[in-house]
């Protein structure tokens, strides 16, 4: 049942998106590069609090603490090469169509061959996503784990922490998930996943765990 929801709001995430491509199709060069500010806009959602940018964390507030190695800093973020923009809508492509396993190997593309591509904390998230489908958790992890290590202001920081919140609630170390759930809340207040971060956690306290 818990997989069958993680697959639900991966398909509402991915229609999401490609409403946004097809949006982005349409707009200049500069609003294109603008993706993640436009994506996270259209993922919150219809309602109060529609297109609200998520707030930066706060300075000296500590990001989840990553279980594997810090991995080297990362140069600063360029403009999307051409072919990098096409690799990782072609990643979106095949995850959309339900094509995980060579989604994944199109993202990690991205993420190995353009390491300062703007669309590298999207692509980790993605791929992310992908195994949380396949049900390969510990490799979910990773990508989520890495997103936030890379770019922990990054809009996506957000959601791939509430993701490790969910997997590490789905193996049963609530200590480690009340802890990251409660960094989403904390970090990223009045995005929607602070919201889903809040409902997971009242739900613990109600199963006791």
């Amino acid at each position: 049942q818990q997989m069958q929801s993680e697959i639900n709001e991966l398909r509402d995430l991915v229609e999401r998106q490609g409403h946004e491509l097809e949006m982005l199709k349409r707009s200049n060069k500069e609003a294109y590069m603008d993706t993640d500010r436009r994506m996270r806009a259209l993922e919150a959602g219809g309602g109060a609090g529609a297109g609200a940018t998520p707030a930066p964390p706060q300075p000296g507030t500590p990001v989840a603490a990553p279980s594997v190695p810090p991995v080297v800093a990362q140069p600063p973020l360029q403009a999307a090469s051409a072919d990098d923009q096409a690799k990782y809508d072609q990643g979106l492509k095949l995850l959309r169509a339900g094509q995980y396993q060579a989604a994944i190997k199109m993202f990690e593309q991205v993420v190995k061959v353009s390491p300062a591509s703007p669309n590298r904390p999207n692509a980790l998230y993605w791929t992310g996503e992908a195994y949380v489908v396949l049900g390969d958790l510990k490799s979910a992890l990773g990508a989520f784990e890495q997103v936030v290590q890379d770019s922990p202001a990054h809009q996506k920081a957000a959601d791939a922490q509430l993701k490790m919140g969910y997997i590490f609630y789905d193996q049963k170390n609530y200590a480690r998930a009340r802890d990251i759930l409660n960094k989403v809340k904390t970090q990223f207040p009045g995005t929607q996943a602070a919201t889903l971060a809040d409902q997971r956690l009242k739900r613990m306290q109600s199963e006791g765990v």
